[in-house]
């Protein structure tokens, strides 16, 4: 009898030393933005955020006193987590301003606030970090575009700009704009399908000097008519 007791208190004792370990239920990295997609803010907004490090779930041991079933689940980010913020500052003229910030754990770090401005007269593109985005649009009260590249993944064939046009399109419509980007004719060519036949498709491709290029896929092989 005493044994069975005191094999059954080693059992309990076990039961709670392991009980009151926290565990990590699941550890969750964290991606908060695709390159390719459209992105917008009013000013003061973020435009868009990239957060490194992982967000963990901890279910840890507080005591019945403290909980209905004696156990507490949090949400906790780990000692390396950080976001980054791309943030609508607003646009005087042609000159649009961007703001960055970092958070570092729970909290903003204000060594790493930076602001940058940019002509958008000079160009439709923007690059800050690692980031290159489009801006479609921008007034006082907010901005669109798109995000072209992170560094790492770039956009192959982004959207056209918010509004604009797009005309009749075939099934080599993609290599035509591919053919237009590398002859330099636009950094998001659109290609308009304006004839096709038995085994060929010809597109227009207006350019950003103004001129236009023809193209002519067969049988999607494309190239510049001259």
């Amino acid at each position: 009898m005493r044994k069975s007791m005191f094999a059954a208190a080693v059992v309990a004792a076990c039961a709670v030393l392991v009980g009151c370990a926290s565990q990590v239920m699941s550890t969750t990295p964290t991606k908060s933005y695709q390159v390719g997609q459209r992105i917008q803010a009013a000013p003061g907004d973020v435009i868009l955020s990239s957060q490194a490090g992982q967000i963990r779930t901890v279910r840890r041991w507080v005591g019945i006193l403290n909980s209905p079933d004696g156990w507490e689940t949090t949400i906790a980010k780990d000692s390396s987590f950080l976001r980054r913020e791309l943030i609508y500052s607003g646009l005087s003229g042609s000159t649009i301003e961007i703001s960055y910030r970092e958070f570092r754990g729970e909290l903003a770090a204000p060594a790493f606030y930076q602001s940058a401005k940019y002509d958008l007269a000079a160009s439709k593109e923007i690059s800050f970090k690692n980031f290159r985005f489009r801006v479609d649009s921008a007034d006082n009260n907010g901005m669109t575009g798109i995000l072209l590249s992170d560094g790492v993944t770039t956009a192959t064939d982004p959207p056209p700009p918010t509004g604009q046009k797009t005309g009749p399109t075939g099934k080599d419509t993609l290599q035509a704009q591919a053919v237009a980007r590398a002859q330099a004719c636009s950094a998001q060519p659109v290609a308009t399908l304006t004839a096709n036949g038995p085994g060929f498709e010809t597109y227009s491709v207006p350019c950003s000097n103004g001129d236009a290029l023809t193209i002519r896929c067969e049988f999607g092989n494309c190239r510049v008519l001259r």
